[in-house]
């Protein structure tokens, strides 16, 4: 109202007379603001969206009213105020003209301050994307860098001419596997359960006691590289695990019990266990102490020295 009618105080503009040409002025306005408000949607709507929905019902109201309607509603509405005891017409209304001015101010350090966390929303985000480049890059590096250093170590391992004691379990062992034709690329070993448990590799078999370890052997092969398989055979026959339900169970049950320094990495099929070397090296530098496989448990740390001494 006062855009169109200014007076010294706002009394004074209540009181004077409306003329057509408040009316056109007051038209001019309304237009111009319609389309303000239209362009502040296209523009920025995330910005500016919660002043919409706040002020856009009352601004659809004051636009369909004439000048002289909008004066006296606010006429109307200013009595009302100070038949409540909000405004006093001894000061000319001006406590009022304070909130106004006050709230103006208040909204627009608002819509600034909006701006400015909407540029460090935009700005962390782009900065976040780059450090997730950046991280996936270092992995896939990571991931490459032990791919090749596993390469090199088992084609180094693989070239060599071991010799192996005759008649030992190791060598019957391997010369079962050369005449299947199932003998691994990078090497098959066979150790007896009861040498791994003195030598604290072995922790626990399930469902065998120590005292049968000496019939209870454990077979690591590696025919992929970073790729190796576990066996348990009792009496020469292969030990293999319960349904998968009632595997899940004992897993859960066993994971509750040892906590955080277990891990249960690997994949059980046919009663063989299938490691990966990346799994077993995360899971050592999150400081996991000891390995869960379908039928035994394993001290991780002396499992990873095994490997790396056979260079399998």
């Amino acid at each position: 109202m006062l855009k169109v009618q200014p007076g010294v105080t706002l009394l004074d503009a209540f009181l004077a007379p409306v003329t057509e040409e408040h009316e056109l002025e007051w038209a001019r306005i309304v237009s111009d603001e319609i389309e303000s408000e239209r362009n502040r949607k296209r523009d920025s709507p995330a910005i500016f969206s919660s002043d919409q929905n706040h002020s856009s019902h009352t601004l659809e109201d004051v636009h369909s009213l004439s000048f002289q309607e909008l004066k006296a509603r606010t006429l109307e509405n200013v009595l009302a105020l100070e038949k409540r005891g909000k405004l006093d017409r001894n000061d000319n209304y001006q406590g009022i003209l304070d909130s106004l001015a006050n709230d103006i101010l208040q909204r627009n350090r608002k819509r600034i301050q909006r701006r400015i966390d909407s540029s460090v929303l935009v700005n962390t985000l782009m900065n976040l994307k780059d450090k997730q480049k950046y991280l996936e890059d270092q992995e896939a590096q990571y991931h490459s860098y032990i791919s090749d250093s596993m390469a090199a170590m088992q084609k180094k391992g693989g070239n060599k001419k071991r010799f192996i004691m005759p008649f030992t379990p190791q060598w019957h062992h391997v010369r079962t596997l050369e005449k299947q034709g199932r003998k691994p690329k990078f090497g098959s070993y066979k150790y007896s359960a009861q040498r791994l448990y003195e030598k604290g590799i072995l922790l626990a078999a399930k469902e065998f006691s120590p005292k049968q370890f000496d019939k209870l052997f454990i077979i690591i092969s590696c025919d992929e590289v970073g790729i190796f398989k576990v066996e348990v055979r009792f009496m020469d026959k292969l030990v293999k695990g319960n349904s998968s339900s009632n595997t899940s169970s004992h897993q859960n049950s066993q994971q509750q019990q040892l906590g955080a320094s277990s891990s249960h990495a690997g994949v059980h099929k046919d009663g063989i266990d299938e490691l990966r070397m990346e799994d077993l090296l995360e899971d050592q530098f999150s400081g996991k102490q000891s390995l869960n496989l379908e039928i035994v448990k394993l001290n991780l740390n002396l499992l990873l020295h095994l490997i790396n001494r056979k260079n399998l």
